[in-house]
């Protein structure tokens, strides 16, 4: 199979896999809910309509800056939010990031020797894990997940290939997966 029609395939299979959590999970209550009110507070910080240090949507309120879980300055979700309604943006993340998740897992392993076919696989497995399947409706999970294995990529490159141009490359991946809103999948 070419490496082109693997990754084609990878892309496809990381969208399915998305798309039956996506059906096997309420869209919009409990947690996800929880995160949908984050997000509309967000939008109105993108939009200037308030300074963003107090999200009065959630309990008594709660400094927004302060709280990961708002990823306030995430590059990826100011893209998508400023382009889509909320909940299109909230669902459009989720498969953005599953997709990245799959394809940035399948780079790493092929960058350390395993066959296209078997790159496949660990990608497909590690978008389908249990881990990402049992937090869909948590926006942090997927989107800090998501850059670890470009983490380990880049690490990979610059390290046993010595190729320290690629520095710049690891920071923006660690400073997206901070900003994603999830301390503790990095720290992990």
């Amino acid at each position: 199979m070419s490496r082109s029609w693997t990754v084609a395939a990878l892309l496809i299979l990381a969208c399915v896999i998305a798309g039956a959590m996506a059906h096997t999970t309420p869209q919009f209550s409990g947690d996800t809910l929880t995160y949908l009110l984050i997000r509309e507070h967000a939008l109105e910080v993108y939009r200037g309509a308030c300074d963003g240090s107090w999200n009065p949507l959630l309990q008594m309120g709660y400094p927004f800056h302060a709280e990961s879980e708002g990823a306030l300055f995430y590059p990826v979700q100011l893209a998508l939010y400023a382009m889509l309604p909320v909940a299109d943006a909230f669902v459009a993340t989720f498969f953005v990031h599953m997709a990245a998740m799959a394809f940035f897992s399948y780079l790493y392993f092929r960058r350390i020797g395993i066959s296209d076919a078997g790159s496949l696989v660990a990608a497909l497995a590690y978008v389908g894990c249990g881990y990402f399947t049992r937090h869909y409706g948590h926006e942090w999970s997927y989107r800090t997940g998501a850059w670890f294995p470009l983490i380990l990529y880049l690490t990979h490159r610059i390290v046993l290939d010595r190729e320290p141009r690629w520095g710049v490359a690891l920071a923006a991946a660690v400073a997206c997966q901070w900003l994603g809103g999830h301390y503790n999948i990095a720290y992990w």
